[in-house]
């Protein structure tokens, strides 16, 4: 990824760089070499494929190629040092403003879609063909197939219930139909 020809370069008066218009693979981030070997990369190996780059500047890891995250450590928190040369250089390279756009963007595609967010997915009621199959089938030793058989035979729980073990016998069998008038009580 380095010195490709299509990547622009954002230069600080500190020569640090600012990586622009990186290219990143679906299902990978790009993670600052100076991150190798840490907890946090062990962390994301296994879950998505990692590719490491040493010309990030004082970017940590790029998720998608127009967003920077930059990694601020408790240390960093507590002592108001390191975050704040970095959030200065990325100001300078005006990243900041464009990055946390882009990332808000990406959040409101993904929570809006139903498909990615449980919450506003319509549950969809189950057919009442299907409901009355998986009630008879609660009915102990009574598969799916002889559960259909019943249904067919009386079209609703009421029916079966109401009827007689030679009834119910004369269509799964005596054992099976005794296990209904048990069932039905």
């Amino acid at each position: 990824m380095a010195g490709s020809d299509d990547v622009d370069f954002c230069t600080q008066p500190t020569q640090t760089l600012v990586r622009k218009q990186l290219q990143v693979p679906v299902g990978h981030v790009v993670v600052s070499g100076r991150w190798r070997n840490s907890d946090i990369v062990a962390s994301l190996q296994g879950k998505v494929n990692v590719l490491f780059e040493d010309s990030l500047g004082v970017v940590d890891f790029h998720p998608a190629g127009h967003v920077g995250v930059v990694y601020i450590s408790e240390a960093d928190l507590i002592t108001a040092s390191g975050y704040k040369r970095k959030l200065a250089k990325l100001r300078k390279a005006g990243q900041i403003q464009r990055e946390a756009a882009g990332i808000l963007v990406q959040m409101v595609h993904a929570e809006s879609k139903l498909e990615t967010n449980p919450f506003c997915r319509s549950k969809k009621q189950p057919s009442l063909d299907v409901a009355l199959l998986r009630t008879l089938q609660c009915v102990p030793k009574l598969g799916e197939v002889k559960a259909r058989l019943l249904l067919e035979k009386f079209h609703s729980l009421s029916a079966i219930s109401r009827a007689t073990i030679e009834d119910l016998a004369r269509v799964i069998g005596k054992a099976n139909a005794q296990h209904v008038k048990n069932f039905f009580g």
